[in-house]
């Protein structure tokens, strides 16, 4: 548990950004490399401060504790005070006191110590955001969002509609890509957008950007300014650009007829502003800017996306499909990806331009019936109709006669002649059975099978021998589509097609039964897939998962709409290897603690329930791959007390593993290994236990080799490989491997480490295994750096530092990965010098995640 306070936290990452070592930082800051390297670790992972202060008994007395020190300007004893607090009717011990005291003499110290210290920029450390107000354009108010490089003066105006936190995003993402690297800290006021409250005098993160500056390297941080100096540059950016862009009554600026003229004054006005020398440095902040960017970090190809809205790909036609609404796009941009979100009343469409992240068009939201194109070439009145009548409303699936020969679909109504004139597809589907199988199909939220559609559509006049013959007549009518890649077997449904059936099927009055049968239907699929995880089919069921994905979500998102815990307990547990092996820790760990919320203990007995079991383990080894030690702990306790209820040896081998694996985070690594000695027994062929009895088997291997015990570790870890070979297991065949790089490379045979290293990349990328990647990639780079080819290691490290981004906390925090991955990189810096080492990291920053690994597996154990 961290216990520094806020003042030694400050001191040792000030100590750590001087000197960029731990261990110089270490002797300034007076505490252990270790220490300080935790610290690190949390700040670039943007994990929150800990939890607040808890009440003392000596708090009531803190008040004559203060006035004692005051009176004595900080020089009363501890003892002393003690004495007069006892006799004021204190009952705690003088160890206490003492404690009290140490904390009010450094407040009283703090208090009375210079302030508003002149401040001194460092190239590369600070870029200072804040917002101004912009004029009016078409009748709505603009901003401008003021970017201000502290040390070379270079600003950046953009203007943009709102100033919600997307909108933050998008513009540091031009920011960061206009000036061509990433600065260490963005410096903001607290504006709502990037704070939520405070607790402490502390700004509390808004979590959208501290997620979004955790992906750019940075770290968002929150102020109150106490000093003219704390935001005086963007302040007085923002002021110069509102009278220099804003129209005032006097008439001495026209005023903007489009948005794109602001963007277009906005960028002249960052030409003249950042071309004239600054009067502090008497040069142009555009020469500053070049001589600073060598101490920015790289900006990531790929932008923060997942605040940006949902993905699209722009028609032929310079149109986008969202919301069964087809809305106009800028010339240009034909096959571009998109993305769009709505605000308010109005859909925003962003894009990625030569300049970065850019909204490049908004539009009203329309709520269509069809497909009308807004702002573009289609009406928005069809046949004289506003799209809003309401469709026909059968009572039953079975009372569909009016949709045939004798029934209404003689005299459609306006709603589906409208539906018929934009809908876009070839034909509508006008036979009975294919409007009821359209309708059913509308529950698939991506791709699916044939089978899949027959388990979940048959039912009343849809028997499963007629849904091919169905099926081929919705593709034939291009309402079901099949795509062209190596999966011609599954099918897809487009969006407006979807949006109609989701419609006739709550006319039917059959959302919810067809739904439970979708959840049924991808059940019985995950339970079939645990069942023949620990075995040869690995890469198949990762691949037919992650295929299944959107409909896994769409019936987990289901069951806990519908508050039906149990099922949602089940399939969430069930999922267990997908959420850990296949890289979907974070979707699995959300899905699975709101599943857990709703678990309704009512009998005691229900503890026994093995499905509460397993959806404890699946949710603690998610969190232990996020490096949440507190949580994992918990969950290991939970699931300790649910193995003793139900006398479950493998379930307590489980949740040794996970309160093991916790202690190993917190860096207690011979507590660890006490622990998961008490997971005695054989692997149970079946389930998740057999993986946790492996991975107990794995964590020995690895606290025998962090001991310097290669031998046993290498026993461990050969009897763990053959294990694995007769399954047919692949997953923890490569973490086998990895224990046995780890301690062929403690025994000094870097070569040899470097090819078993190679093969744990390789396991782990077959399955998207995040995680093994990242660990494998971070040991393949420190045994190839002992062998002295550093501009390979420090790509890999660049690499493994892509991965690790991915999974949102470096190394997890856990010390011994944190410390090997410290002391790789200095070695690799004292072998071929900072600027190279610098080169190849950035290189391998830059370069797409699986092209790097296949180039790694492509290059043997080099």
């Amino acid at each position: 548990m961290l216990t520094k306070s806020v003042a030694d936290v400050a001191v040792i990452l000030a100590a750590y950004d001087l000197t960029r070592c731990a261990f110089s930082a270490a002797k300034l800051a007076g505490c252990d490399p270790k220490t300080v390297r935790k610290y690190v670790a949390r700040r670039e992972a943007g994990v929150a401060r800990g939890p607040a202060r808890r009440a003392q008994m000596i708090d009531h007395f803190r008040p004559k504790i203060e006035e004692l020190v005051d009176h004595s300007k900080g020089s009363i004893r501890a003892n002393v005070v003690h004495q007069r607090l006892v006799a004021m009717g204190f009952t705690g011990t003088e160890r206490t006191t003492r404690r009290a005291v140490a904390e009010v003499k450094a407040a009283w110290m703090d208090g009375h110590a210079r302030r508003d210290q002149p401040w001194v920029p460092e190239p590369g450390m600070w870029l200072q955001v804040d917002w101004g107000e912009g004029p009016t354009v078409a009748g709505r108010r603009t901003q401008l969002f003021c970017a201000w490089l502290s040390w070379s003066k270079f600003r950046v105006l953009l203007p943009a509609w709102d100033r919600t936190s997307v909108t933050m995003v998008t513009c540091l993402d031009a920011t960061f890509r206009r000036i061509g690297g990433v600065p260490s800290y963005v410096l903001t006021k607290t504006l709502g957008t990037e704070a939520i409250n405070q607790a402490a005098e502390i700004a509390v993160e808004h979590a959208q950007l501290m997620a979004a500056g955790t992906h750019y390297g940075c770290t968002v941080a929150t102020c109150e300014p106490s000093g003219p100096q704390d935001m005086g540059g963007v302040e007085t950016t923002v002021k110069i650009a509102e009278a220099d862009l804003v129209p005032t009554t006097a008439g001495l600026l026209d005023e903007y007829c489009s948005f794109a003229g602001l963007a277009a004054a906005c960028d002249a006005w960052c030409e003249q502003v950042n071309a004239r020398p600054h009067p502090s440095t008497q040069t142009a902040p555009m020469q500053q800017l070049a001589t600073e960017s060598d101490h920015l970090h790289p900006v990531p190809a790929t932008p923060y996306y997942l605040v940006l809205g949902d993905e699209r790909v722009v028609d032929d036609d310079q149109t986008v499909d969202f919301a069964a609404a087809r809305y106009q796009t800028p010339p240009g941009l034909a096959g571009s990806r998109v993305w769009c979100r709505i605000i308010d009343d109005e859909l925003a469409i962003t894009a990625m331009t030569s300049e970065g992240l850019k909204e490049i068009t908004r539009h009203r939201r329309y709520a269509p019936v069809g497909s009308p194109v807004v702002d573009g070439r289609r009406s928005h009145r069809l046949n004289g109709v506003d799209g809003h009548l309401p469709p026909p409303r059968p009572h039953t699936a079975q009372d569909i006669t009016f949709l045939g020969p004798d029934g209404a679909a003689h005299h459609k109504s306006s709603h589906h002649r409208a539906s018929h004139t934009t809908t876009g597809w070839s034909h509508e589907p006008d036979a009975p059975l294919e409007r009821l199988l359209c309708a059913r199909l509308s529950v698939f939220a991506g791709g699916f099978d044939l089978s899949a559609a027959q388990a979940v559509c048959s039912g009343g006049p849809l028997s499963p021998e007629k849904i091919p013959i169905l099926l081929d007549g919705l593709v034939a009518k291009s309402v079901v589509w099949q795509p062209d890649g190596p999966n011609p077997l599954r099918y897809g449904m487009h969006d407006t097609a979807r949006e109609h059936g989701a419609q006739w099927l709550k006319d039917f009055g059959e959302s919810r039964s067809t739904r439970r049968q979708h959840v049924d239907c991808y059940l019985k699929l995950v339970h079939l897939a645990e069942a023949e995880w620990m075995g040869p089919n690995q890469v198949y069921w990762c691949a037919r998962l992650v295929a299944e994905h959107a409909n896994l979500r769409a019936a987990l998102d289901f069951c806990l709409a519908e508050g039906d815990g149990n099922r949602a307990l089940e399939m969430g547990g069930a999922l267990w290897f997908f959420w850990f092996a296949c890289g979907y820790a974070r979707e699995g760990r959300h899905y699975l603690e709101r599943a857990l919320d709703l678990w309704q203990e009512t009998d005691p007995r229900r503890s026994t329930d093995p499905r509460l079991a397993k959806a404890l383990w699946a949710c603690g080894i998610t969190a232990l791959q996020q490096g949440d030690s507190r949580a994992s702990t918990r969950l290991g306790a939970l699931l300790r007390r649910a193995a003793h209820d139900c006398r479950s040896q493998e379930t307590l081998g489980a949740a040794a593993y996970l309160q093991g694996s916790s202690l190993r985070l917190r860096g207690a690594p011979s507590r660890a290994a006490e622990v998961f000695a008490t997971a005695s027994g054989s692997p149970r062929r079946e389930g998740p236990y057999e993986a946790a009895w492996l991975l107990v088997q794995l964590a020995r291997a690895l606290a025998h080799a962090h001991r310097g015990e290669t031998g046993h570790a290498l026993t461990i870890g050969q009897k763990l490989r053959a294990h694995c070979a007769e399954r047919g297991d692949q997953w923890m065949s490569g973490w086998a491997d990895y224990a046995r790089a780890v301690a062929t490379l403690r025994s000094g045979r870097p070569d040899e480490a470097a090819a078993l290293a190679r093969s744990a990349v390789e396991g782990a990328a077959q399955l998207n295994d995040s995680f093994g990647c990242a660990v494998a990639l971070d040991l393949k780079a420190r045994a190839i750096a002992a062998v002295g080819r550093g501009k390979h290691a420090a790509h890999l490290l660049g690499l493994g530092e892509q991965v690790w981004r991915t999974l949102g906390r470096p190394q997890l925090g856990m010390p011994e990965l944190v410390a090997a991955r410290v002391a790789t990189e200095l070695r690799i810096r004292q072998h071929i010098g900072d600027t190279a080492y610098e080169t190849e990291y950035r290189a391998a920053l830059e370069r797409d995640t699986n092209t790097g690994i296949a180039l790694c597996l492509a290059n043997g154990a080099q």
